[in-house]
């Protein structure tokens, strides 16, 4: 019975959708909406890989090894969080093969009682099939081309399904524990609605402007939830929206601990990487800082947090350390010399991290070099987007000659972890550069 009622739905807005496009646009305006080039290549050098299960679905998977160690604490030792994100993981490959075994699933989660607060609390709802705007779509599948690809297709279907799960399922949990000592209010489930869409990356709702920002920055959602996350906006609510709630003190105590659910899943990830034999950066004023090191193997776990922790770093302490030697380069002051760069250098460089690929490309051949100070070339530029950027990555690791070490560095680097394989400087590789999705 859900799956019909999902069918008439879908029915219905396939319909609303037809009507919208047959509206008369401007050219420009159609090509910008549905098939702007810039987005799509920036959905191709993202695609045909599973970062997104550790990029945007990977702090709830964090948070649910915290809750495990939590209730072993507590001597009530369960498998349950763990055992979520695995029924999570197995659904993905029918999802990625069959058009309806994803119609279906999502059909099971609309039936589910919850799912009406879920919807009323603001919780994302994401298209399964590419169609309406941008902002309804998921940020690594922003481009209707991609989803008229076959290929891209299927790994746009799939992983959206994966973090419309992940989603709901974080909501689900904190309201089942809100519910325990009484029904929880609308604002109580839109402060754990909008936690759970943090944590996946969506960092706004309410407005298109994230959709089509896709053409400037490289994840416009992404970035701002890391920031609000990093701040503790969810705790205390949303303050460019509905969620700036007075009255949800049971929601607010419920995600605070959340985030601590979350410190102790990455201690225990930073345990075992330790444990694995990996040397970490405890620098934050290095590029590296807070990395696992395997040779020159650099691991970023953080999952979009590092890069915010860096600049920080670097913006109170006046310094840099310098990736490659460990040199301490003095950014502000009487001891800053301009061959090292300044602060402004800082700030410049991580704007233009978080830049789309096109505009990275149009600075990098306007200036004649990249943010490294390398020189560039049109087909040098032009051959970075011929491969999604993962695979890559890859590709540099696999370079090496520690066979064991690459295949664990290529799995985390494949399931969304940032990648570096550092390459001395007597022996550079014109293709390497520091800077991946960040």
């Amino acid at each position: 019975m859900a799956y019909l009622e999902y069918q008439v739905r879908t029915k219905n807005q396939q319909i609303r959708q037809t009507l919208e496009d047959m509206k008369p646009r401007p050219l420009w305006v159609k090509i910008n909406r549905d098939w702007n080039p810039f987005v799509f290549v920036r959905d191709w050098i993202t695609n045909l890989e599973g970062s997104l299960i550790g990029r945007q679905g990977g702090l709830s998977l964090v948070s649910r090894i915290g809750e495990t160690i939590e209730q072993a604490a507590l001597g009530k030792p369960t498998a349950e969080p763990i055992l979520r994100t695995v029924r999570e993981l197995k659904e993905i490959p029918g999802e990625f093969l069959r058009q309806e075994t994803a119609e279906r699933n999502l059909a099971d989660m609309m039936a589910d009682p919850r799912w009406k607060l879920f919807v009323l609390a603001k919780g994302h709802l994401s298209s399964i099939t590419g169609e309406g705007p941008l902002s309804g779509r998921e940020e690594f599948s922003l481009s209707r081309l991609g989803w008229k690809l076959p290929v891209m297709r299927h790994f746009n279907r799939a992983g959206t399904m994966f973090l419309l799960r992940v989603r709901f399922d974080q909501f689900k949990a904190g309201i089942a524990t809100l519910t325990v000592n009484g029904e929880p209010t609308i604002n109580e489930a839109r402060i754990i609605a909008n936690m759970a869409n943090q944590a996946t990356g969506r960092g706004y709702e309410g407005a298109g402007v994230f959709g089509e920002a896709a053409s400037v920055m490289f994840s416009a959602q992404y970035f701002t939830s890391r920031f609000k996350l990093l701040f503790g906006m969810p705790i205390y609510g949303d303050l460019l929206g509905s969620n700036s709630i007075k009255d949800a003190g049971r929601a607010r105590r419920l995600v605070a601990r959340e985030y601590g659910r979350i410190a102790l899943g990455f201690a225990a990830a930073y345990a075992m990487a330790y444990a694995a034999g990996a040397d970490i950066e405890r620098d934050l004023r290095s590029s590296a800082g807070w990395t696992w090191r395997w040779g020159r193997h650099y691991v970023d776990p953080l999952l979009g947090f590092k890069q915010f922790l860096v600049l920080a770093a670097r913006v109170g302490t006046g310094e840099k350390k310098k990736f490659a030697t460990d040199e301490i380069q003095v950014l502000r002051g009487e001891g800053k010399k301009l061959a090292t760069g300044d602060m402004m250098d800082v700030l410049t460089n991580f704007g233009v991290s978080k830049l789309a690929p096109f505009p990275v490309f149009a600075l990098n051949m306007i200036r004649g070099e990249d943010v490294n100070h390398r020189p560039v070339t049109l087909a040098g530029e032009l051959l970075k987007f011929k491969n999604p950027i993962t695979y890559t990555d890859i590709y540099h690791a696999m370079e090496e000659d520690n066979i064991p070490e690459d295949v664990m560095v290529s799995a985390l680097a494949w399931l969304g972890a940032g990648l570096i394989t550092y390459q001395p400087e007597e022996n550079p590789r014109a293709s390497t550069k520091p800077r991946r999705r960040q």
